[in-house]
């Protein structure tokens, strides 16, 4: 679980992750005057229609290629250790092999060591990749890129508002001289890859997918909003986007932005009968802040210097959706389970899943009665 809150800042789950970003050599410039702190940074937020509409939905479900090719980037280049993979397992080897099958070679190709290596040793980079879920498009994204660079990474230089609170927004996670060049390599080279390789794969794998999509927003649209809309609406999150991501996993990305402005980034499941998959990521992704305060409430300063508290928020999190799916779809618990267990390689005997979750997943009882009790206040009824 990785999200963004506010202004653009990592909140404990991005911190977790994120670590100690030595070396970046940091140039932060003061934010921009009248920096909204409850709102998205920027008037870029998504806002497209779903591929299968549903008016009224206050989630509806879509795609945008601009956060799967830069998602895509990342996990392209990504050492991807954490216990629930930041990214879908096997879809760093699955692109090697489609670009290998097409005899291509991109510039994300021939400049990934220098890519990976810089951005190993500056894990603060690894929160730029919500920035992409603020775009509308590539090409937005593209010039938004430009103007940033040419401004090095200073709200002051420019006068347009919305260009301002941009900038700030990027220089959270870009703060040095040295992070700025590495975003100007990056920008290139996925450039290379979309033309050379992405746009084509994306949009071919968009047609495949256009019966998975349509079970997703059936399946989020008819039963699993309205089951978590008490939930949801008591966590201010009302209204937003869901976004099926292609490189996503388990863990998805999720930016909360207020009431009505809100992004969550799943995995898109391969085929129609897997549609649930992506309802238990956005079950994981919208407890991340109840499982955030239950840690951070029960972990003791000198843990959290330790960084047992990190540890846990993990665990936490993937817990956190289980009961929240225990109390609006006690059917789907084994399901919920299973995919989890499968996310971090844990085989287990069907049937025997509980066991196994409790297991892999194993939590203080403080933080867990801490969730249920905040569950409880928020679900009773349901």
């Amino acid at each position: 679980m990785l999200r963004h809150r506010g202004a653009g800042l990592p909140s404990l789950a991005a911190l977790a992750i994120l670590g100690a970003c030595a070396g970046s050599q940091p140039e932060r410039p003061a934010p921009p005057p009248s920096a909204p702190t409850h709102q998205p940074p920027y008037a870029g937020a998504p806002g497209t229609e779903p591929l299968v509409p549903h008016q009224d939905d206050p989630w509806p479900v879509k795609t945008r290629y601009v956060v799967d090719l830069w998602l895509h980037g990342f996990a392209l280049i990504s050492d991807d250790t954490a216990r629930v993979p930041l990214f879908r397992r096997g879809y760093r080897d699955e692109m090697v092999v489609e670009k290998n099958k097409r005899r291509i070679t991109t510039a994300l190709d021939t400049k990934h060591d220098s890519l990976a290596t810089f951005l190993a040793a500056h894990p603060i980079l690894t929160g730029a990749q919500f920035l992409a879920l603020y775009e509308h498009s590539w090409d937005v994204m593209q010039r938004d890129i430009k103007v940033f660079l040419t401004a090095d990474g200073n709200p002051r230089k420019v006068q347009d508002k919305n260009d301002q609170q941009m900038i700030y927004t990027f220089s959270q996670v870009f703060p040095g001289a040295g992070d700025r060049k590495w975003l100007a390599m990056f920008a290139v080279a996925l450039q290379d890859e979309s033309m050379k390789f992405y746009e084509s794969y994306w949009n071919h794998v968009q047609v495949a997918r256009r019966p998975v999509l349509a079970a997703v927003d059936t399946a989020w649209s008819k039963a699993w909003e309205k089951r978590l809309r008490r939930f949801q609406n008591s966590a201010a999150q009302e209204r937003g986007d869901i976004y099926l991501s292609l490189p996503l996993g388990a863990e998805g990305r999720t930016i909360l932005g207020g009431k009505r402005q809100n992004v969550i980034a799943v995995t898109y499941p391969g085929t129609p009968d897997s549609a649930a998959e992506a309802i238990y990521v956005i079950a994981h992704e919208a407890v991340g802040n109840l499982a955030g305060t239950a840690v951070g409430d029960n972990t003791t300063p000198s843990e959290k210097r330790a960084g047992l508290a990190d540890r846990y928020l993990s665990a936490a999190t993937v817990r956190g959706g289980a009961l929240l799916i225990q109390r609006v779809a006690p059917d789907q618990m084994a399901g919920y389970q299973g995919f989890y267990l499968r996310a971090v390689g844990v085989t287990y005997t069907p049937g025997q899943e509980a066991l196994a979750f409790r297991t892999a997943f194993e939590l203080p009882d403080a933080i867990l009665e801490a969730m249920r009790q905040a569950l409880d206040a928020t679900t009773t009824g349901i």
